[in-house]
């Protein structure tokens, strides 16, 4: 039986979400956002060529249900990282048989995405021309508020004082 350590996995915890910072900083060091949305718009470029690119309709189809939407927003804002660490803390306070494999499947998922982040940072379709921002414009959830850039990195949304940092 696996030893439940709340220390460890603490630390486990907080090197990985090091790491996660650490490579933000290179990469928004080496012109990181210009370099996330040419990529982003590259992404697109080849959905359109291979006839993929849908969310755009799919936005503009839903817009007509804003309630829907906002509740979309809700769940994604909520459980976008709440379902995932709520679902690794009640396993282990429960000391379940599963929770060191679970564990280790997040921790490898986030780590094993940070090569791919290094090399090739990507803004989120919601910062390019063609696309909504359904948490900001419908829901109201600010992602690049001030509070919530401590924890994760910025995208790079069309204002400039978002393009630019302080010289």
């Amino acid at each position: 039986m696996r030893r439940f350590s709340a220390r460890r996995e603490l630390t486990l915890s907080l090197a990985a979400y090091g790491l996660y910072l650490i490579v933000a900083r290179i990469v928004l060091r080496r012109g990181g956002r210009a370099r996330a949305r040419a990529n982003a718009e590259r992404i697109v470029a080849l959905e359109e060529r291979l006839g993929l690119k849908a969310e755009p309709d799919i936005q503009r189809a839903l817009l007509r249900y804003p309630r829907l939407v906002h509740g979309l927003n809700v769940g994604y804002g909520l459980f976008n990282v709440t379902l995932t660490v709520g679902w690794l803390v009640l396993r282990f306070r429960r000391r379940d048989d599963g929770y060191h494999r679970f564990r280790r499947m997040c921790l490898l998922a986030h780590v094993g995405a940070q090569p791919v982040f290094l090399l090739f940072p990507t803004a989120p379709p919601r910062v390019l021309d063609g696309f909504v921002d359904t948490l900001l414009d419908v829901s109201g959830l600010d992602l690049e508020h001030p509070f919530l850039l401590r924890f994760y990195n910025r995208s790079p949304r069309c204002r400039a004082s978002m393009w630019h940092s302080p010289s």
